[in-house]
């Protein structure tokens, strides 16, 4: 029997996610929700199913997808969990450890099966990084350095409702420490804001993050909203240093890139190529393992707990950017 999973929020990351769904064997992709109707009717016209309200996609739903904006996470997820429903929640899984604390609550005395869309987990650079220092290859860990800039445009996308460390760190905090086998266990953190007057929003542009390890290493983390428009892509790095060797990862040079004149793009080729009209590649390989967490009423492939740590983590950068002073992050 199929199970029906359904999406709410339909935007850039919830049409991936339905695309995918509706191509999956033993899937039958069920209502698709979003606050703007339209867009809810062209999603349900194109992927063949129903445009509905929450209660009745819940209702209907073996499993719900949340791709809502970051804010509206919570409530979406607590309601699924509440009905038996099976949740998968993208990231950031929520906007404070408070609620994170409440969703992971609810998870935890739940019968359902939940999952925080760390989508790097999947793909296999990253899964690389993680087997060369968990295996030892590059020795004892010294310092890791990572970098995640992306375009002006993608905050006045999201309506400047999350800071760079909210909205970008959460991909590099539970890459940190899932990949490098470390914790973060005191961080500073100096913001840049206020000189990109273009960008319409009072977020702050940038961020630069110097953590400790434990262990006794070191990572430098920088992450902003502040690539001119006109650049094709993302310039995203990891560089992870051992005493006996050093791994990397450039995932801003996996792209197809075309420019023009009046600028550039960029077609993704690892974490959701389109394939014949679906999305492939991590992001596929990530709602295949929920699926089948789901199947087999297995564990969750990323618990609630590790979207609540790197929120956890980015909570502790705002207070560094705010206070000025170090922070000490608890070893979990």
């Amino acid at each position: 029997m199929p199970l029906t999973v359904s999406v709410v929020g339909v935007g850039k990351i919830g049409w991936k996610h339905a695309a995918i769904l509706s191509s999956m064997p033993g899937v039958e992709l069920g209502p698709l929700v979003d606050v703007d109707e339209e867009r809810a009717a062209e999603a349900s016209a194109r992927f063949g199913t129903a445009a509905t309200g929450l209660d009745t996609a819940i209702d209907r739903a073996d499993c719900l997808f949340v791709c809502t904006p970051d804010p509206e996470h919570t409530d979406a997820t607590l309601r699924a969990i509440g009905a038996g429903v099976h949740a998968f929640v993208e990231k950031p899984l929520a906007t404070t450890s408070e609620e994170t604390e409440r969703l992971r609550a609810a998870a935890a005395a739940s019968d359902a099966v939940h999952m925080v869309g760390h989508v790097l987990r999947f793909d296999p650079r990253y899964r690389a990084v993680r087997s060369a220092v968990r295996d030892g290859d590059i020795g004892d860990l010294v310092t890791v350095t990572m970098e995640r800039l992306v375009q002006r445009a993608r905050l006045r996308r999201t309506g400047g409702v999350s800071p760079p460390w909210m909205r970008l760190g959460v991909h590099d905090f539970d890459l940190l420490e899932w990949a490098c086998a470390t914790s973060v266990t005191s961080l500073s953190a100096v913001e840049s804001v206020g000189k990109l007057g273009g960008n319409g929003s009072a977020v702050d542009e940038a961020v630069s993050v110097l953590a400790s390890l434990d262990g006794g290493g070191s990572a430098t983390l920088t992450m902003g909203f502040c690539l001119p428009d006109g650049h094709p892509g993302s310039i995203v790095r990891t560089v992870a240093t051992g005493s006996e060797g050093t791994v990397a990862v450039d995932a801003s040079g996996d792209e197809t890139q075309q420019w023009g004149e009046r600028g550039g793009s960029a077609v993704d080729t690892q974490l959701w190529p389109d394939v014949a009209g679906t999305p492939d590649g991590a992001l596929a390989r990530q709602d295949r393992a929920f699926v089948r967490a789901v199947r087999k009423g297995g564990s969750s492939p990323v618990p609630f707990s590790a979207g609540h740590r790197a929120v956890r983590i980015a909570e502790a950068v705002g207070t560094a950017v705010s206070d000025g002073e170090r922070v000490t992050v608890p070893v979990p």
